[in-house]
């Protein structure tokens, strides 16, 4: 609750400034690269983020891309808050070879790194493998702004309640292309923590 209290007043007064977003303020997100991966910050920025008009979004979005901490956290930003466009599909970023959990595979999470289960964005990647560079956030927003729409769901703050059964419904999911092992389920079920 602290989290939401301490985004809405910060994006509100950014809206009204129009001052600099603050590197501590997209910091404060979970890096989904160091195994710090949890919900309800992301949840609570995309709620935040969408009550801008989409002008004052955008340039939110932009400040967290190009921000020293926000690159990561953007890309999760950017894969809630956009689409594809009826003709296209949705690229996903190039941050590296995904390491997916229960054995599956790229076409399985066409959001990947995460899984919306209920207006809930789970991580379904435990690690990346690179050689070489990954996109910067800035690049794959470019791509968002120019290629995608944005998205039409509309992300709230959710209770324990609606987090676990959202954590149940992607456990039972028939995706998994053999059963979670126990350090995967952990992994998932630390995210609504």
């Amino acid at each position: 609750m602290k989290t939401t209290v301490a985004v809405l007043l910060f994006l509100a007064s950014f809206a009204l400034t129009r001052t600099v977003v603050g590197e501590a303020v997209v910091a404060s997100l979970p890096d989904f690269q160091h195994g710090t991966y949890r919900i309800a910050p992301y949840l609570d920025m995309a709620a935040s983020i969408q009550k801008l008009d989409r002008k004052t979004a955008l340039a939110t979005l932009r400040r967290f891309a190009t921000s020293t901490d926000g690159s990561d956290r953007t890309i999760i930003l950017c894969r809630m808050l956009f689409t594809n466009r009826p003709s296209s599909n949705f690229r996903r970023p190039k941050i590296g070879g995904a390491q997916f959990l229960g054995a599956t595979q790229y076409a399985d999470w066409p959001l990947e790194p995460i899984e919306l289960v209920d207006g809930v964005p789970f991580l379904v990647v435990n690690s990346y493998m690179l050689a070489g560079y990954p996109e910067p956030a800035s690049k794959y927003l470019d791509y968002c702004i120019a290629e995608c729409d944005w998205a039409t769901a509309h992300y709230t703050a959710k209770t324990p309640d609606e987090l676990r059964a959202a954590l149940h419904k992607l456990l039972a999911s028939k995706k998994w292309k053999r059963p979670l092992k126990d350090y995967e389920e952990s992994f998932l079920s630390a995210q609504i923590k």
